[in-house]
């Protein structure tokens, strides 16, 4: 498995880090596939191919978490780039 995080210093409300964390998984699901589950302060991705994503945020710190499977590893750069992407739009 590939892993890799990416962390984003924020001054966003909670309401607006849950928002982001959802755009940010249904951009990887139009992208990709897969599905999204909200618990708490955080969102869940799950992929079909066994690739997993967890987006969590505080008061100033949002966290992606990503575990890619073996399928996956060659698109790893493309989905850190949305990750990235996504987050550059909301957080300049």
């Amino acid at each position: 498995m590939t892993k890799f995080v990416i962390e984003r210093e924020h001054q966003l409300t909670m309401d607006e880090c849950r928002q982001l964390s959802e755009d940010v998984a249904d951009s990887l699901i139009k992208s990709y596939g897969g599905s999204k589950r909200v618990s708490g302060d955080a969102v869940h991705y799950k992929h079909m191919s066994g690739s997993t994503g967890v987006l969590s945020y505080d008061e100033s710190l949002l966290t992606v978490d990503v575990k890619l499977s073996f399928l996956m590893r060659p698109m790893a750069a493309a989905i850190k780039g949305e990750i990235n992407r996504q987050c550059d739009k909301r957080l300049s």
